[in-house]
């Protein structure tokens, strides 16, 4: 749990280091050393019963067993995920396998095999040195238990969890969950913590990037205590926005001296691709993305497409739901683009609606997903969704038999 003390720069940055697939090995890997580092300091002054001691070679075959056998796995463990990465990347996107890196499970496993291996190895190495005493030998004794019993658990479920891992099922799940959560946030704090606005920004003093790349976390607290009073920045690109030295990232009604403009900078982390946390739109790009490369001839797998379509539907009402939770209070002195909900529908339904308006039971799902989302009682979505309804019909016009293109315009007059 990382300390809500921190910066939301700090934890995004904390976040991140440990969603890095070597990060939780290394932890449990140091855990590790320490356990055998204590078992070799303990002093031999320890009146131990007979049945507590053991001979100076007794664990080295267990702990030989243990360090040959966990070199194994994970070295099956490493190219079963690399072959995981590889099939996910190809049959979905590339995009999403950033979120099986990220998956916590499968993170343990790999924390504990390295852990094990690593324990065995500079315990054997302290036994051929001689450096154990009887009290060193028992604590030895029972973590080397008590780690056997953990790899055992652990191996039986990473067999479990290998076998699903990276399905098409799993990474749609995934997807979703990192999108839902991006969601739940942004009906929470639709400003990330600032003012709204759902006009450009006014005319003022620019600052720019010095990075080009993608927003991808925004820490508006960070930037809120460096404003000096009297003073408004208008932050002109929201998380996901693709900035460069030619756009500005904020304009101030007031000139911003070079501290100012450095404090904006560091409050907006850039990178090199999106990232799920701030970024609703982003999940709803990987998803259309997934399900427009089911829809390509050399797949050809609709089902997904449809699968797709109702998660987005899904996720979409789920986020309206979510607005009935209280809004977190909004600073005054900084400002932020509104996120706009037709931008969000394209980004969501127009990739399939482009690759599936020749097979008509793709468009049977997008009419019903769009005719409910245009349902809601949000009005921006609403007309979001009818736009897109209407731009589902046409696409399938030009390319449908008309029979179908006509029972597809019957079904969306029907929901409508």
């Amino acid at each position: 749990m990382i300390p809500p003390i921190l910066s939301e720069r700090v934890r995004f940055q904390l976040k991140r280091l440990a969603h890095r697939l070597w990060f939780w090995p290394t932890a449990y890997s140091l855990t590790a050393v320490a356990v055998v580092l204590v078992a070799a300091t303990l002093p031999s002054g320890y009146a131990l019963p007979g049945y507590l001691t053991f001979a100076s070679n007794s664990l080295e075959p267990v702990l030989t067993v243990l360090a040959s056998s966990m070199l194994a796995v994970v070295t099956f463990s490493l190219s079963a995920i690399v072959s995981v990465l590889s099939a996910a990347a190809q049959a979905a996107t590339p995009r999403a396998t950033s979120l099986l890196i990220e998956d916590a499970a499968l993170q343990r496993t790999l924390s504990v095999f390295v852990g094990a291996f690593l324990f065995s190895i500079v315990a054997l190495v302290g036994g051929v040195g001689g450096v154990y005493s009887d009290a060193g030998r028992l604590l030895l004794f029972a973590a080397t238990v008590v780690l056997i019993a953990v790899v055992v658990g652990t191996l039986l479920r990473w067999i479990d969890r290998v076998s699903r891992l990276g399905r098409m099922g799993e990474i749609i799940d995934r997807t979703e969950q990192a999108t839902a959560a991006a969601l739940k946030d942004f009906a929470r704090r639709p400003g990330l913590g600032a003012t709204v606005r759902t006009a450009p920004p006014p005319a003022g003093y620019p600052v720019f990037a010095t990075v080009i790349g993608y927003v991808q976390h925004m820490d508006v607290g960070q930037l809120a205590a460096a404003v000096p009073e009297g003073v408004t920045c208008h932050v002109a690109v929201r998380p996901g926005a693709f900035v460069d030295p030619v756009r500005p990232l904020a304009v101030f009604d007031a000139p911003p001296d070079d501290a100012l403009a450095d404090a904006l900078r560091r409050a907006i982390t850039v990178g090199d691709v999106r990232s799920f946390e701030q970024d609703p739109r982003f999940g709803m790009v990987v998803l259309a993305e997934i399900a427009s490369k089911a829809l390509s001839p050399g797949v050809n797998d609709p089902g997904t497409a449809i699968d797709v379509s109702g998660t987005l539907t899904r996720l979409l009402w789920g986020w309206r739901a979510d607005r009935t939770m209280p809004v977190q209070d909004a600073v005054t002195n900084v400002t932020i683009p509104a996120l706009s909900m037709d931008d969000m529908l394209e980004d969501a339904f127009r990739p399939i609606a482009r690759d599936g308006a020749g097979q008509v039971e793709v468009g049977f799902r997008l009419v019903a997903a769009l005719g409910s989302l245009a349902q809601i009682d949000d009005p921006d979505l609403a007309t979001a969704a009818r736009t897109r309804l209407a731009d589902v019909l046409k696409r399938a016009e030009a390319v449908l038999l008309p029979m179908d293109a006509d029972a597809l315009k019957q079904a969306a007059a029907a929901i409508m």
